[in-house]
């Protein structure tokens, strides 16, 4: 595949990306598995960062990857250090001592919210995971979420070449990826979130918040369904009830999830069109305008992809 035009249109007569779609209570280990079998790099990108049982699994596969001179980074979040404790800091101290390069991103500002870098991917040789929401910690393996996964040098160049002058939209067959570089109040995530919202027959909206703004007025025109994390249940972070509460949302439509389910962690757009095609909208972005008000690093693909729209739709209750 040759490397991806930079480009804000897409076609949709293209041979459609064959997507794997990896839930999360697979990700940690078939990515343990693909680390094992690496000879050539391990490129790894998540937010948070907590060892555990699960992540101690991926942690000794990427010990042994070093080992045998595969090159392995692993890129956090800076102000993931406030929150990761000593067996956390250890665990990295350890990585590092075996030939692991650790690299930071994102901003430690006083506001929690701004700043951080909130993309997620693994590059395992040819081997991407990304356009999902899985954190590396414990609790992630049982969150209700999920990372694509597929073998693809032109998507791994890019993500491995993501930086301040990325286009916010690049184009690959039968979709775009979309780079959102944090700039407050601007994301071309939402932008084209709400672009594809405003002409869509129909929308199902998954994230851990509530919509709002314009996308839930859009929302609440078309049919649909919207599934979320409610403020009143006892699982869901203060610091996700508190963002709903900054986000200052209007009333959002009847939410179908249930806390019983779990903590939902994915986010996407299911939409219909007005000629009835279906449209994937996916990444780490939560639909939220709270996030772009204070400025967040995010990645997010559209896709056309048909096989893609329906696996995600069996995903949900």
């Amino acid at each position: 595949m040759k490397l991806p035009k930079q480009s804000s249109n897409h076609t949709q007569n293209t041979k459609p990306l064959s997507w794997e779609v990896i839930d999360a209570q697979d990700y940690f280990s078939r990515l343990s598995l693909d680390v094992a079998a690496a000879t050539d790099r391990v490129i790894i990108k998540t937010m948070v960062y907590k060892t555990g049982q699960t992540i101690g699994q991926v942690e000794d596969a990427l010990h042994r990857a070093a080992q045998r001179n595969v090159t392995v980074e692993l890129h956090l979040d800076r102000y993931s250090l406030l929150e990761m404790g000593l067996p956390s800091l250890k665990a990295l101290r350890n990585l590092r001592e075996s030939g692991v390069r650790i690299r930071w991103h994102g901003h430690i500002w006083l506001n929690p919210l701004a700043g951080r870098s909130h993309t997620k991917f693994a590059i395992i040789d040819a081997d991407v995971y990304t356009f999902g929401g899985i954190n590396f910690k414990e609790s992630s393996s049982s969150h209700r979420d999920f990372m694509l996964r597929k073998s693809d040098k032109a998507l791994a160049s890019y993500l491995l070449g993501i930086g301040p002058h990325t286009n916010a939209i690049t184009h690959f067959p039968r979709g775009d990826v979309i780079y959102d570089r944090g700039k407050p109040g601007y994301s071309p995530i939402l932008k084209r979130a709400l672009e594809l919202a405003s002409t869509a027959r129909q929308i199902t909206y998954v994230s851990k918040m509530a919509p709002d703004g314009q996308l839930l007025k859009y929302i609440r025109g078309v049919e649909g369904d919207v599934f979320y994390n409610s403020v009143q249940s006892n699982r869901t972070s203060l610091m996700v009830k508190l963002a709903a509460v900054l986000a200052g949302r209007g009333i959002p439509p009847e939410n179908r999830y249930s806390a019983r389910l779990g903590y939902l962690h994915l986010k996407c757009l299911l939409i219909k069109a007005g000629d009835e095609s279906p449209v994937v909208v996916t990444g780490s972005h939560n639909f939220s305008s709270l996030g772009v008000r204070f400025g967040t690093e995010e990645l997010a693909m559209v896709s056309y992809d048909p096989a893609l729209y329906a696996s995600l739709k069996e995903r949900l209750p």
